[in-house]
């Protein structure tokens, strides 16, 4: 169904404010309003039949007995008939007295004119406005305020003379517009008659239907409250727009589940209704011959109150369901109209996203609640307003959202502690923690028995327990018998058959042993349990399982929905997830599990900046500038007095901007902080052409099966050849090279932070692609045309970017590609394949109702012409295909089905936007190359009707000789079946290849990875030659616990629905980072002097065996160790370190730190301030 957008009213409205405009009055139906009183009596079928209709005001009554309405009689104000109920106090066959009123008649929808105009006046102003409950503008329908911007509200003043129409009775009016008045009428007049009008113009009625209301449109009423607690659902009563008209529905209550997204809405059911349901039905003309004969049918509308559910199938019977309200999980989602699917919209809200993104425009911070009773955590979400994908959402106030409390869990295995008791327990605490649940603890326990020696000497003895470690004693009375003389252990058994001492047979000996079992904890809590009985200072071992921490985030998509996308937990270093496609990030999550430790969130949404705020920046950076060049000032007038200080350096480690830069060091700065630096090896893991997906099967979506006639692809005859499909190998590169002598920019991209600062430096490193040789296949080239297959080389120096790969033949044929090489690739650059040549294609557009994976279409020729055809699916700008191509693929002349039957072109399945305007294209350079199509108005012999509407109303058939100027045949739709991708595994692992680790420490993902909802996930996992598995999420560093080397399986697990998967696409790297032992960090040369102090203090942190070490330079490559001072703590595991050097002579020194450390324990060091004095 087409729909009349907001734009579209506002546009309307301006059109009509820029003609002429009139009110127009009449006298009408001079019947109208008029009373009545007749005296009648009813026949043998109860019913009375007035002389008028409509009437209204009715009064039935006998003398003094006035009967009741509904109760002794019914009226069909439409038709002016009184009928008798069936309990009625009437009596059968009665007379009785009706007054009655004849109520005006409806304005019909064909109406032109007025019944009895009377006269018309010249609007005196016209405005448009909008709704605001304090608005000067007063109206019946409410009060409104002047817009100087156009609405789709106009507010009309018209003034009329007392003179005007003297001594007539005005019953209707009416809008006119475009009003044509006859010449030579005075000049000013404001009032005219009928006679003064030559072209009386448009009557605007009330009534317009569909062009302004859709199905499902609120009128008034029928607000939703729900109970978030169990999920009671009041519905109040209203009115509502459905199927053409405003249909009354009453109020209603029910329950709802509250676990699942619930669609609430109307089910609209029409009934048949005959003489059988209803006798009033039959012919009530007595005496003739179709007297109780049945009369036409009637079809009965119902509207009520309902619900549809994802676990909760609704009855058909029930009639069509017409959602209007989501619930999500027990929160209501604001009801708003959806985003219209019109030109105008679609274009705007595609510009505010491509140059904005999704953004928060003020408030939806995010607070934490509680943890609730069915074990979940609440979140409060403030009132605010967003733009996500260039819609907006508003929240006028606060919501509350749940969700399960779902920690990953890890088992350890046999997790050893030493038994050191206190009275007799031990206060066990685990490793790592929060517990989710111990499964076993295994100790060693010591116990004395007495046993029965066997029947005979040298027998074995067994002992009654399993897992016995050793024997402590055997005694028989005074006699000690010796281990290893007289006996030995043996498979958990007491031997004798040693040639020692030996216990007479069948007499009893006391034994002391111990062995291994098994205990229950006790006291179990979130960081262990307590123990008993084990031996003193014995291993104690324990399996169980905890909750590993993660990092969550609440995102916002465009139909106001909130969700939580669940990151990748890790023991220690959790990554952070990215939010899908379509999502708006509100906030993240820190998850730990612990009781009593507060949920950590971080409202890191981006946030619209106004105008002020951006000045205010503004002024505040020339502050700051000012204040620098201040300090600076300051600091180098203290360098230069000898009476205070000698030399100043200080070094925030913005960059690398203070180092000497002819000494070579090799610590990094990273994020302000000197660390470690990382050597790396780049591999190409897999080197496949096309994206991955879960398994799926193609199924149609959308489709135009009417055909009338067939239609050239190419009906303007050009024939510049159509672009050769070039495939590259690999035309996918994320590790760009830095031209610098320091390891800071690669060390960079293996730590990663939550936040962004934006940081002068006086130096520009300048990313380059690496240099490469890429395989590359050509498909459409003439015969015997050369530049079939070749290589591609990327030379060196070559500035990071997407660079255009051109390819020409020397029969005259041409194509191109794309080979993109920096750190940052976008998924819509991934999704691309721009076109710079323009060839003469036919296009249809199309509009999805929801999102889908497109993976191919089934098109109807009618010739099959000499050379291939290409199909695309481009998008869109205002209305017409633009240059972005997002899906292709051609299919040769043979392979073209031109006997009726649909010919099938597929492509890896490409991402497409509901409510998001796209097209279908066609190109050839062939003249003979057809199609099907409908045209409205003509037979369809294939399917036997006539096209009597438009075939299809969301797109239009187009068709170009250019690629840029488009002609519209709005009375034509191609014939197609688009098809979608239906997943039929809802999780599913790719093994991607192996390669060769070598004593690596840090590990990286690099790829692209387009996550097209909530529900859709990546995670990729490398597996070494033990087994043990590392998961990593793409393009976020993983720092390992230990070094590993040797051959690394790559594996990718996909995590989608039926209807959605995450896409990986092809190119992906893998990043081996090996840290080094040791770095470090030389200063520029700093002022001293003779007999001067040196103070060098700095911020650092040094986990287990890590270390940072301060040197002077004493001469040339002489370095002096200057031992720590002082360390004062200052925070968060960080110690401000002061190393002092006295007496120390020369001229000028230099400052090294040298940082050394483990793949575990790695050095940080922050703020270095050295001062001579």
């Amino acid at each position: 169904m087409s729909i009349l957008t907001q734009s579209g009213r506002a546009a309307i409205a301006a059109s009509i404010k820029e003609q002429v405009i009139h009110l127009a009055w009449g006298s009408g139906d001079g019947n109208s309003g008029s009373s009545h009183q007749v005296e009648n009596s009813f026949t043998p079928d109860g019913e009375i039949t007035l002389d008028h209709h409509t009437i209204k005001d009715v009064k039935v009554f006998t003398g003094q007995i006035t009967y009741q309405p509904s109760i002794d009689y019914t009226v069909d104000s439409g038709t002016g008939i009184i009928q008798r109920t069936e309990n009625s106090s009437i009596p059968t066959g009665g007379t009785v007295t009706i007054e009655y009123t004849q109520d005006t008649p409806p304005e019909l929808i064909t109406s032109t004119t007025l019944l009895k105009e009377v006269g018309r006046r010249v609007v005196d102003e016209v405005l448009f406005c909008v709704g605001d409950e304090n608005g000067e503008l007063v109206t019946p329908t409410g009060r409104f305020k002047p817009s100087n911007v156009p609405t789709n509200n106009l507010f009309l003043t018209f003034t009329f003379d007392f003179t005007d129409a003297a001594n007539q009775v005005i019953r209707e009016l009416g809008v006119m517009v475009g009003t044509k008045l006859k010449e030579n009428l005075p000049p000013g007049q404001r009032y005219f008659e009928p006679k003064d009008i030559e072209d009386p113009g448009i009557l605007l009625l009330k009534g317009i239907g569909d062009a302004i209301f859709r199905d499902g449109d609120i009128i008034t009423g029928a607000d939703c409250i729900i109970d978030g607690e169990n999920g009671k659902v009041t519905l109040e009563a209203g009115k509502i727009y459905l199927r053409g008209a405003v249909r009354k529905v009453e109020a209603k209550e029910f329950v709802i589940p509250l676990n699942t997204t619930v669609r609430i809405g109307v089910f609209f059911a029409l009934s048949t209704i005959t003489e059988l349901e209803d006798e009033n039905l039959r012919d009530p003309a007595v005496g003739t011959r179709n007297y109780q004969e049945a009369g036409a049918a009637r079809l009965k509308v119902s509207t009520i109150w309902g619900y549809q559910a994802e676990s909760v199938t609704v009855n058909s019977a029930n009639g069509e369901f017409y959602p209007i309200y989501n619930i999500e999980n027990g929160v209501l989602v604001e009801h708003s109209p959806p985003p219209q699917a019109n030109i105008v919209t679609t274009a705007l809200a595609r510009y505010d996203k491509e140059a904005n993104g999704s953004y928060v425009v003020n408030g939806l911070e995010v607070m934490f609640l509680q943890r609730e009773e069915r074990g979940e955590k609440g979140f409060v979400i403030n009132e605010g307003k967003a733009h996500v994908d260039g819609y907006e959402i508003e929240l006028p106030h606060s919501i509350r959202v749940s969700f399960d409390e779902d920690p990953d869990i890890k088992a350890v295995k046999s997790e050893s502690h030493t038994f050191q008791p206190s009275q007799g327990v031990m206060e066990l605490k685990v490793n790592d923690f929060p517990v989710s649940e111990i499964k076993r603890i295994d100790i060693t326990v010591q116990k004395t028995i007495t046993m029965t020696h066997g029947s005979y000497s040298g027998v074995v003895d067994p002992i009654p327990d399993s897992a016995v470690l050793e024997i402590i004693q055997i005694k028989q009375g005074d006699v000690i018998y010796e281990n290893s003389t007289d006996y030995k252990l043996n498979a958990g058994n007491v031997d004798w058959s040693l040639p020692g001492k030996e216990p007479a047979p069948g007499s009893s000996y006391q034994i002391t042993y111990r062995f291994r079992t098994h205990v229950s904890p006790e006291d179990v809590n979130e960081q262990g349990c307590k123990v008993r009985g084990a031996v003193d200072n014995s291993l104690v071992l324990i399996d169980y399982t905890w909750k590993m921490p993660r990092f969550d985030l609440i995102t916002l998509d465009a139909k106001g929905v909130v969700r939580r996308i669940k990151g990748i937990a890790h023991p220690w270093k959790p990554s952070m997830p990215k939010a899908p496609a379509g999502q708006l990030l509100l906030c993240y999550i820190h998850q730990t599990w612990k009781n009593g430790e507060k949920v950590k969130i971080v409202n890191n949404a981006i946030h619209a900046v106004p105008m002020n705020e951006l000045e205010a920046m503004k002024s505040g950076i020339r502050d700051l500038y000012a204040l620098v060049a201040e300090e600076r000032l300051r600091s180098d007038a203290n360098s230069r007095n000898p009476t205070a200080k000698k030399g100043v350096f200080v070094d925030p480690f913005f960059d690398d901007d203070m180092r000497d830069q002819g000494i070579v060091q090799f610590a990094a700065i990273v994020n302000k902080e000197l660390i470690l630096p990382i050597d790396v090896e780049i591999i190409d893991v897999e080197k496949g052409k096309k994206p991955y997906l879960l398994p799926y099967e193609l199924e149609p979506v959308l489709e135009q099966l009417l055909q009338t006639k067939s239609e050239k692809i190419n009906p303007y005859q050009a024939f510049d050849p159509v672009p050769a499909k070039v495939t590259m190998n690999k035309n996918i590169d994320h590790w760009p090279e830095v031209k610098t002598n320091w390891k800071s920019p690669v060390t960079g991209q293996f730590n990663t932070r939550e936040t962004t600062e934006l940081l002068s430096s006086s130096t520009y490193e300048a990313e380059f692609m690496r240099e490469a040789v890429q395989d590359f296949e050509i498909e459409g080239f003439s015969p015997n045309e050369k530049l079939k297959e070749g290589k591609v080389k990327v030379p060196a120096n070559i500035p990071a970017g997407t660079k255009l790969v051109q390819f020409y033949g020397d029969k005259g044929s041409y194509g191109e590609a794309t080979y993109t090489g920096k750190k940052t690739i976008t998924i819509e650059e991934r999704r691309r394949v721009f076109s710079s040549k323009r060839v003469d294609p036919l296009a249809q557009t199309f509009t999805l109702d929801e999102s889908r994976h497109i993976g191919g279409i089934e098109l109807w020729f009618t010739n099959s012409g000499k050379k291939r055809v290409v199909v695309q699916i481009r998008e869109t700008t205002v209305g017409v295909p633009s240059q972005i191509v997002i899906a292709e693929n051609s299919i040769e002349p043979t392979k073209i089905n031109t006997n009726g039957t649909a010919t099938r072109i597929t492509w890896s399945p490409v991402f497409c936007y509901g409510g998001q305007e796209y097209a279908i294209v066609l190109l050839t350079d062939d003249g003979e190359n057809a199609v099907k199509v409908a045209e409205l108005g003509k037979y369809d012999a294939v399917n036997s009707r006539w096209v009597t509407s438009q075939p299809y109303q969301v797109g239009v058939l187009l068709s170009s000789s250019n690629a840029s100027t488009w002609t519209p045949h709005q009375n034509l739709d191609l014939t197609f079946r688009l098809l979608a991708a239906k997943f039929t595994e809802f999780f599913h692992v790719i093994d991607l290849g192996k390669v060769t680790a070598n004593n690596t420490s840090d590990l990286i993902v690099l790829t692209n990875v387009e996550k097209v909802g909530f529900d859709t996930n990546v995670e990729f996992i490398l597996i070494d030659e033990e087994g043990k598995e590392n998961f990593l999420s793409d393009n976020l560093p993983l720092a390992l616990r230990e070094r590993i080397s040797g051959e690394l399986t790559v594996k990718v697990a996909l995590k989608g629905s039926g209807k959605k998967s995450p896409v990986l696409y092809p190119g992906l790297q893998l990043v081996l980072g090996n840290v080094s032992a040791s770095g470090d960090y030389v200063t520029r040369s700093i002022t001293a002097g003779s007999n001067t102090k040196i103070t060098i203090t700095y911020d650092a942190t040094s986990p287990g065996t890590a270390d940072v070490k301060a040197y002077v330079q004493k001469g040339v490559e002489k370095w002096q160790l200057v031992d720590l001072t002082a360390g004062k703590p200052i925070g968060e595991n960080w110690v401000e370190r002061t190393h002092v050097l006295s007496n120390f002579n020369g001229n000028e020194t230099r400052i090294k730190l040298v940082l050394s450390g483990t793949v575990v324990y790695r050095p940080r060091v922050k703020n270095l301030r050295v001062i001579i004095t």
